[in-house]
């Protein structure tokens, strides 16, 4: 799924829709899915279940909502948010194990916070490894509400608890088929407005195979983009290595060199602003921009690891015999000029990594050489001439990490090839459960380039910055929070729209609720940045209730009826003193407010649903995200300003376990979906 889809409202001057294209596409789609549907009756039954994860990380999401899994809050859509689906649904299939697993280990699953990574591994220290999952009630930090929320995250292998599952030494195998029609493509290609992707996965041992095709709505050539990997997990000279051929994504130190992916801290949590994760990870996404294409490899004898990684990939840009002037970023390819454009120049890149690792410290150091087999001949407006990437180019970094007790700091050093400096440190504290604590300080040199990093920044870029973050958050019981960030910003040089040095400060609360059937958000934000506009404040207060009706109709009860659900959402915006108002009496303030109301039924084989949303914001400055359903491993936070009303209807029917069809239709088109995991 591409970034975005949030519209901003733009006219569409002319579109063509052609009728009997999509139509055929669309019957070729349901009847491919409905011969998956009769070989599946035929075979041995599927291993791999998807409704219950799928309904876990929907609710993880919608929590999450404005929790911050972006630093603005509301970036939610993207590659990102796919590799999170990929991270936890990987968790879900193979578990993670209490009494084994390393201090890394647990850090780096996302699912605990910093504390109680703490405080379990000073529990398995003191007593030794968990005999069951109940046994965790009387670890610090993990309180009963959270265990049975993470229940199927979690697995003790010594006494085969509840949260273990049986492993299985065969083949495992997940193919997706997604088809979507658009009745008005935002783009006017020279295809049709019918567009899909194929996913096909396997996993067994230490072995996993990966495939992905995609067409783009208005793309003339099938498929528009294709990838695949091959990733195992031997042994080499007796220690345990991972190599990936094909599509991956490097993830190193704190991401002043290279960083593809996303960090798997705890989301909406201050421990989010270290980075964490795995070295090398297979790249699974239709997002054809983020990945690398070559060979990576990673071994870990005793503390010592190395990663080498080798990619030579193709890129769009426009091209003459010795420059190229453009580096298009989004993959599409509708257009006559964009068709023209497609994988024109090759990009080359190599790293060579190392890090050192003991219980609780760390150190690190990686080189990166990347470039492009043409020059850069493009034209750098003043704010970006000095980080123009010019020929082959080189970045050094060295990391470290060390923890003590509930309590970690870390940092990076990087150097450019021209010499240029990029820092970045920090440090988190949770001495309990309910508090955790965090500080992080950049300062990065407006000249340094690195074409490959991921590091935190304000910007779009990692240079031209001095800042510090600070965040703190509090739970109380099981149900609310309360989290307080602040962010202060020098630009040493010239940025977009401000032509001389500047300072950008931001402050945001942010009250949160959650019960059995209901959750709530409440935030408060202020901004100022006094050269682009005055001091802007915002409110916003959003609150869902889902309410689960009995399996009943018109008062008599139905065994095996099913059940009834209702879930309503309401969103109200606040915002004050705009870039043309200032604030004081008379201070002008905009409102945004949406509502919507989702209905439908479902058992053990069938979901109906039907969705309504209605908004009013008149400026772009006041809109309202609000969640809308749509196919599973999609998820769709549009940006609604205007007044309008918006619907939506969503069926899913499962034949059988492991196998489920999904359609969503609402007023830009209809998407249907194909899971089949089988053994």
């Amino acid at each position: 799924m591409k970034r975005g889809e949030r519209l901003r409202g733009r006219e569409i001057s002319e579109t063509r829709i052609r009728c009997v294209a999509p139509v055929a596409h669309l019957f070729y789609c349901c009847g491919l899915c409905w011969a998956l549907w009769l070989g599946s009756t035929f075979g041995t039954s599927p291993l791999w279940a998807q409704a219950d994860f799928e309904t876990w990380f929907e609710a993880w999401v919608e929590r999450q909502a404005t929790s911050g899994l972006g630093e603005d809050g509301d970036d939610l859509a993207g590659e990102e948010l796919e590799a999170r689906w990929t991270h936890f649904r990987r968790l879900w299939d193979v578990g993670l194990d209490l009494s084994r697993a390393s201090r890394s280990e647990l850090e780096d699953s996302g699912l605990l916070s910093p504390f109680q990574c703490e405080s379990l591994w000073a529990y398995r220290q003191e007593y030794g490894g968990l005999s069951s999952l109940q046994e965790l009630a009387w670890v610090d930090g993990f309180p009963a509400s959270w265990i049975e929320e993470h229940r199927p995250f979690l697995r003790v292998v010594e006494t085969g608890a509840p949260g273990d599952r049986p492993s299985s030494s065969g083949m495992r195998h997940e193919l997706q088929l997604r088809a979507r029609y658009d009745v008005e493509p935002s783009v006017e290609g020279s295809g049709i407005p019918v567009g899909g992707s194929l996913k096909y996965q396997a996993a067994g041992g230490p072995w996993e195979l990966g495939l992905v095709l995609e067409q783009d709505v208005e793309e003339p050539r099938f498929p528009d983009y294709a990838a695949g990997y091959l990733a195992a997990e031997p042994y080499l000279m007796g220690h345990r290595a991972k190599v990936v051929l094909g599509s991956y994504q490097l993830r190193l130190g704190q991401g002043l060199v290279v960083w593809k992916g996303f960090s798997v801290g705890a989301a909406g949590s201050p421990s989010q602003l270290l980075r964490r994760g795995e070295t090398v990870v297979p790249y699974r996404s239709t997002d054809e921009v983020n990945g690398l294409t070559g060979i990576a490899l990673t071994l870990g004898p005793k503390r010592w690891m190395w990663t080498v990684a080798l990619s030579s990939r193709r890129v769009d840009a426009r091209v003459d015999d010795t420059f190229f002037y453009s580096l298009p970023s989004d993959g599409y390819h509708r257009t006559p000029t964009e068709q023209a454009r497609r994988k024109t120049m090759w990009h080359h890149l190599g790293v060579v990594s190392t890090t050192f690792r003991q219980d609780r410290w760390q150190v690190g150091a990686q080189v990166l050489l990347c470039g492009y087999n043409k020059r850069d001949g493009r034209q750098f407006r003043d704010y970006r001439a000095r980080t123009a990437f010019q020929g082959l180019w080189a970045n050094a970094s060295v990391d470290v990490r060390a923890a003590w007790s509930a309590m970690q700091v870390y940092g990076e050093c990087a150097v450019d090839r021209r010499g240029a400096v990029a820092l970045l440190t920090g440090w988190e504290w949770a001495p309990s459960y309910p508090w955790e604590l965090a500080l992080q300080l950049r300062y990065y040199q407006p000249d340094y380039t690195a074409p490959h990093a991921g590091a935190w920044a304000s910007g779009s870029a990692v240079s031209n910055e001095h800042s510090a973050t600070a965040q703190v958050l509090w739970r109380w019981g099981s149900a609310g929070s309360l989290a307080v960030s602040g962010v202060w910003v020098h630009y040493p040089a010239s940025r977009y729209g401000v032509k001389q040095p500047s300072q950008a400060h931001k402050l945001r609360v942010q009250l949160g609720w959650n019960g059995d059937f209901w959750q709530g958000q409440a935030r408060w934000q202020w901004t100022h940045d006094p050269h682009r506009s005055r001091p802007r404040q915002q409110g916003q207060v959003q609150t869902a209730w889902s309410i689960p009706l009995a399996g009943s109709l018109q008062g008599r009860s139905h065994p095996g009826f099913g059940k009834i659900f209702v879930k309503v959402q309401a969103s109200v915006v606040c915002s004050q003193a705009s870039a043309s108002t200032t604030i004081g009496a008379g201070a002008a303030a905009g409102w945004g407010r949406a509502a919507s109301v989702q209905t439908g039924w479902k058992n053990g084989r069938w979901e109906i649903s039907a969705q309504g949303t209605a908004y009013h914001a008149d400026a772009w400055e006041d809109r309202v995200y609000l969640y809308q359903r749509s196919l599973p491993g999609s998820f769709s936070f549009p940006a609604l300003y205007g007044r309008g009303v918006q619907a939506s209807l969503y069926l899913q029917y499962k034949p059988r376990r492991g196998l489920a069809l999904t359609g969503v239709w609402n007023r830009t088109g209809l998407s249907l979906l194909c899971k089949w995991g089988f053994p």
